[in-house]
Formats: structure tokens, C-alpha cells, sequence
């Protein structure tokens, strides 16, 4: 047992823990500051399970900030321990995953120096308030990738015609077999969020639309472009709009997966935004997403 009998800051006198520990601020000391990279990491979110959102987050751990080895076409041979730490509103941990990453896939992209390893994790959360953590050590190298960021987690409804996130891809490919939904689609993610291609692709579902007496749909799907000035930190009130593209479509499900690919020649370097907006033209509703990403030659 033990007790604070008084304490000492300056001219004040404390007397209990409790006065203390209100009056002195914390302090967090981060042991690997020398040796800490951040990771690039997108997220995306769609409709789940159960009430649920489908939370897909991509990550990327630079080659030349981790010790790797080739073990294959796309494949390389890692020593790293992995975490994953999830939190509610209140701070309080409902998720805390740790353990050891042998493999990896190995992506090859210009806007890096060589290329980077790339990571996956897909959440099934109520809508909410969360923070996340992701943390990959090197057990050789003891260098540490980490990256933290606050969630807020939408609810999608089943009434009114809702549209999921864009889903960056530096790559979308369409399956030759017959499939619905996501499962149509090969994609590979862009945690990096810059593009270097002819061509930028977004991954998106739109859910909630209305069937005629048929059971048939009919929307359009429109997006939009624009240059954004550097500095906004991802401002999307200016500048306006500059391209704007339609299309109409017709299906049988009251839930479609879709592929836009954007291009980009004769594209300047620099920001972009990049807008969708769905209507569905039985229910006479709109509904729209928008994501910011780079184009670097």
C-alpha cells in the first residue's frame, strides 16, 4: 500500500493523487521516434452484414523501410510483427490483434522509389466513432510503421438510394465467369492514392433501388472531375467542376457494383477530386460520393 502525501510543483503545494494528476499534463514518450515511418492507407466503406459496414482498409509499407526478400512472383519473404488495435468513442480497446507476417505481396509502382509490400484488413463495425491503429516492426530491423486515424462508420439504410465509397484501384480487372456484386471485379487498391497510368479506376456500390412492377431498375450514374489547388488538404467547395460524364443503365437488382475508369492523358500533375452522383430515376433520388487523389508522371 502507499499514499501521496503531498507534492511539490513550483510555489504549489499538492496533497492527494487525485490534485496531482489533474494538474500535471501526460506525458507519452514514443521510444522508436528515430526509426518510425508512416504508412500510406486508404479506407473504403461499404454495406454490410446485420446492420453492420463493410470497412476495407489497404495499407503500404515502402520497400526501403523493410527488410525483404523475393519468395516469388509478386511475393516476398517478411519478418514482421503486426498489430492491429480498434477503440471506441470512449477510448475503451475492443480489438487488439497481434502476431507474426511471414509473406506479403509485393507491389511495383513509379511514385515510389522501388515499390512496396502490401496489406489488407477488412472490419465489420456498427455504426460509430472509432479510432484504429495499425503497427508493422520489423523483428531485425526494429524499425516500425504505424498509422492512426479516427473512423467515423455510416450507417447505410434500406429505404433511400444510398452509394457506397470510391474505392481508388490502380487496377480493376472483370472476371470472365458469371458473377454478381463484388465477386465480378479483380481489384487492386491504391493505398499510395496517386496514379501514374493512362487511366485512374474507382470501385463503388450503389444500394436501395427502386424496381418497377417488372422488377426492373433504370438510374444514371454520373461523375465529375476538377483540379484542386495544393494546400487544401482535400477542399472540395473549389474550384468548380470542370468535366462531367452520364451514363444510363438498367438492371434487375436493387444493388449494383460498379467500375469507372477515368482518363488521364494529357492530364497535368497535381490534385484532383472526383465526384459521383447516382440518380435513380423510378424513385426520383439522388445520392453521391466523392474521393481526392493525385496524378504524378
Amino acid at each position: 500500500h502507499w499514499r501521496v502525501e503531498f507534492a511539490q510543483i513550483g510555489a504549489l503545494r499538492v496533497g492527494s493523487l487525485k490534485g496531482l494528476t489533474r494538474r500535471v499534463p501526460e506525458y507519452y514518450e514514443d521510444l522508436y521516434w528515430w526509426e518510425r515511418y508512416d504508412m500510406p492507407c486508404q479506407m473504403a466503406q461499404f454495406r454490410g452484414e446485420d446492420n453492420r459496414t463493410r470497412v476495407e482498409v489497404y495499407y503500404a509499407l515502402p520497400g526501403e523501410q523493410v527488410d525483404h526478400h523475393k519468395a516469388g512472383p509478386g511475393l516476398r519473404r517478411v519478418d514482421l510483427r503486426h498489430g492491429l488495435f480498434l477503440f471506441n468513442a470512449d477510448r475503451d480497446p475492443i480489438r487488439k490483434e497481434v502476431g507474426q507476417v511471414q509473406r506479403l505481396p509485393w507491389v511495383t509502382d513509379g511514385t515510389v522509389q522501388s515499390g512496396y509490400l502490401f496489406c489488407v484488413e477488412e472490419l465489420m463495425l456498427a455504426p460509430g466513432g472509432y479510432y484504429l491503429s495499425l503497427e508493422m516492426e520489423g523483428q531485425k530491423t526494429k524499425t516500425l510503421g504505424s498509422f492512426r486515424d479516427s473512423l467515423h462508420i455510416k450507417a447505410f439504410g434500406v429505404d433511400s438510394l444510398e452509394v457506397s465509397d470510391l474505392l481508388l484501384a490502380r487496377r480493376i480487372v472483370e472476371r470472365e465467369e458469371e458473377a454478381g456484386g463484388r465477386e465480378r471485379f479483380r481489384i487492386l487498391p491504391n493505398p499510395l492514392g496517386r496514379c501514374t497510368q493512362r487511366t485512374a479506376a474507382f470501385y463503388f456500390e450503389v444500394y436501395n433501388l427502386v424496381r418497377d412492377a417488372f422488377g426492373a431498375t433504370h438510374y444514371r450514374v454520373a461523375y465529375q472531375v476538377r483540379m484542386l489547388p495544393e494546400g487544401t488538404g482535400g477542399n472540395l467547395s473549389e474550384p468548380d467542376w470542370t468535366t462531367a460524364v452520364s451514363h444510363t443503365y438498367r438492371g434487375m437488382r436493387p444493388w449494383e457494383a460498379h467500375v469507372i475508369n477515368l482518363g488521364l492523358e494529357g492530364s497535368t500533375s497535381g490534385l484532383r477530386a472526383f465526384q459521383v452522383m447516382v440518380d435513380d430515376l423510378l424513385g426520383e433520388q439522388q445520392a453521391i460520393a466523392s474521393t481526392v487523389f493525385r496524378v504524378r508522371w
